[in-house]
């Protein structure tokens, strides 16, 4: 040290804590409002939100690079869409590694908050007789057969709400996240605890620098979904559904890209984690095991080639139903099963057409060998997990209608002869149902074309990115074949009587059905604030049962701030129609009286609410499907008119 140097001065204690306060408001200041160098380069998955000009323009990511895997990314709104994309968990900015100030906070999320009621009617058969005076029309929450995103049935026309949000903090090697998530909001309704599921997600991200330039590697670990099989560009497609599964596990994934060339990448991605289920008494399912290993090709951002594979099993001891009387009929937690599994493979392709748009396909097997009991560490095809409760593949694919009436007239001998059975100790087929065991071969395609990409593109220009007039349309459609262990139950007559072994008898055993829909979306963006369109959707869920089928028609108009941005409101109309919109009556009348209506099917033939409706207010829910100090919804029949405000942004 210098000679006549001065001593250093000490600060005092307040002063300190007082310099440590103002960094720490100055640095969470900077964090929470700066945007993006618009002059540093863009990061390797994400553009500019809003270009100045097409031909400046960074390119999005590659159609598959954020959907055939699960890499942790903020994803890009799709400029074409009618809709915002789906928020993935936020990344954080690379910073020097050596720099402690490198840690950083990150903040994203997604709402969708929508005003839907439906328009209906009293009638003096819904209550015997018992009329009301004044209006017979009635305005409630709208009541439609496809708003249960966990059933074939479902579409976009009028999705229920949902808002989530992410919080990181982390550096270029680690960060960590947590992700809060809710179904309900309470200011427009009531605090229900299930719908609000609090922190759902919770991990952490390394990424390493690795010692080769052409290898990248990222894994994290924790309570972590992973999203396999999105037909969209940025998201999970019209139907918001994943065709090979978006997992719900504690676990861990890990990801390598390698690039073989400059232009081709191969990817790996794998994983491993289990899934606690509910341990209500009415729920199959058991404690789950999944692993999954994914390989995919990719060519740049124009085209990449995916296989999947994901097993998931269950083989937990015998369970009680904790003290809780419960009937003869009532099988759950079903002891007698053997483990189950539930597995799903499959291969998709996506690509970039240039001037013609963009384009997906896929096909996604499914095998289930008693997946009665194997929780939902996966879902898929609009199925989660096997038995849990019937929002699972049995409920929504594999069990033949009004199987459960079946009754089996010779069921298999207790274990031990003589000895008392265990707990809801149910020998296998105890009726028609096919305890999970099947197998789903389905087929799915997505188009978008963009008129003023396809005149921009045809005569040689750059890519449209969507800040100017368009019209953008989407063709896309999906088919099931199923065929489970079920017996048949559309082949019984329609005048057999209501006999459990009757129907058993008329049954044959093997299930086979078809599932199809397919649809159209239209918008066309008129002004930077101004888009109106149209949706067509036609829904079949039984080819043996075509009264089930149902079209929606929605014309909607979204406004917004700018061509391309985060937020949009929509008012939309929706116009339901339905082959057969009301069931026959569960009793008809005789010369004697009245007696039990001799169809076994006659509840089947109409437009059926989804296999598991949601609580309190959706189509199809009884006091059976809800806690029981709950009122259920008035409405029985689906609605024909639905209006809706829906708020929805992306950040």
């Amino acid at each position: 040290m210098h000679q006549n140097a001065m001593p250093p001065r000490r600060t005092s204690p307040c002063r300190l804590r007082f310099i440590v306060t103002l960094v720490q408001i100055l640095l969470f200041a900077n964090v929470a409002h700066a945007e993006p160098d618009a002059d540093a380069a863009p990061a390797a998955h994400a553009p500019p939100a809003a270009p100045a000009a097409p031909e400046a323009a960074q390119p999005p990511p590659g159609a598959g690079e954020e959907l055939a895997t699960s890499e942790p990314a903020t994803l890009p709104p799709n400029p074409a869409s009618a809709r915002p994309a789906t928020v993935a968990p936020p990344s954080v900015p690379a910073p020097a590694k050596s720099d402690e100030s490198g840690w950083k906070f990150g903040y994203h999320g997604f709402l969708r908050a929508p005003l839907r009621f439906g328009i209906g009617e009293r009638r003096p058969s819904d209550t015997n007789g018992y009329d009301v005076s004044g209006t017979h029309t009635t305005i409630h929450e709208a009541t439609v057969p496809d708003d249960q995103t966990l059933s074939f049935q479902t579409t976009q026309h009028n999705p229920r709400s949902w808002a989530e949000a992410f919080f990181s903090f982390g550096n270029s090697l680690a960060s960590g996240t947590v992700g809060f998530g809710s179904y309900n909001l309470t200011e427009s309704g009531f605090n229900d605890y299930e719908a609000n599921w609090g922190i759902t997600q919770a991990y952490v991200t390394l990424t390493p620098t690795l010692p080769w330039e052409n290898v990248r590697l990222w894994a994290k670990a924790g309570a972590i979904v992973d999203k396999y099989g999105m037909s969209g560009r940025y998201d999970s497609g019209e139907y918001d559904m994943y065709m090979f599964g978006r997992t719900h596990v504690m676990g861990e994934t890990a990801h390598v890209d390698y690039d073989v060339t400059p232009a081709w990448t191969l990817a790996f991605e794998q994983g491993f984690g289990s899934k606690k289920p509910d341990p209500n008494i009415y729920n199959n399912a058991r404690f789950t095991m999944l692993h999954h290993e994914h390989l995919a090709l990719k060519h740049g951002r124009d085209l990449e080639i995916g296989a999947h594979y994901l097993m998931s099993w269950s083989q937990e001891e015998y369970r009680t139903s904790g003290g809780a009387g419960q009937g003869a009929d009532d099988y759950a937690p079903r002891n007698g099963l053997p483990a189950g599994y539930l597995w799903v493979t499959g291969a998709e392709a996506r690509a970039e057409i240039g001037a013609f748009g963009y384009i997906y396909g896929a096909y996604s097997h499914v095998g289930a060998s008693y997946a009665l009991t194997v929780s939902r560490a996966i879902e898929a095809l609009s199925f989660s997990g096997g038995g849990e409760y019937d929002l699972g593949v049995d409920g929504n694919y594999l069990d033949s209608p009004n199987c459960a009436a079946a009754k089996n007239p010779t069921p298999a001998p207790p274990a031990t002869p003589g000895t008392t059975k265990p707990e809801n100790w149910t020998q296998l087929d105890p009726n028609a149902c096919s305890d999970g065991n099947g197998k789903i071969d389905a087929l799915h395609a997505h188009y978008e074309f963009s008129l003023a990409n396809f005149r921009q593109q045809i005569t040689g220009g750059q890519r449209f990115w969507g800040a100017g007039q368009d019209l953008i349309v989407k063709l896309y459609g999906m088919v099931a074949f199923v065929n489970s262990e079920s017996r048949d139950t559309t082949k019984a007559a329609r005048d057999l009587g209501s006999s459990p072994t009757a129907l058993w008898n008329a049954s044959p055993a093997g299930y086979s059905v078809t599932k199809t829909k397919f649809g159209a979306d239209v918008a066309f963006q008129v002004l930077p604030w101004l888009t109106p369109a149209v949706r067509f959707d036609r829904v079949m869920p039984n080819n043996h049962l075509p009264e089930e089928n149902f079209s929606i028609l929605s014309p909607r108009v979204s406004f917004k701030s700018a061509w391309v941005t985060h937020e949009r409101i929509t008012f939309g109309y929706s116009r339901y129609f339905y082959d057969q919109r009301e069931c026959e009556p569960t009793t008809v009348s005789t010369g004697t009286g009245t007696v039990p209506n001799p169809d076994p099917l006659s509840q089947w033939r109409c437009t059926r609410p989804p296999p598991s409706p949601v609580p309190y207010d959706g189509f199809g829910t009884t006091t059976g499907k809800q806690r029981h100090e709950t009122r259920a919804t008035g409405v029985t029949r689906p609605d024909l008119n639905v209006f809706k405000v829906e708020a929805t942004m992306w950040w």
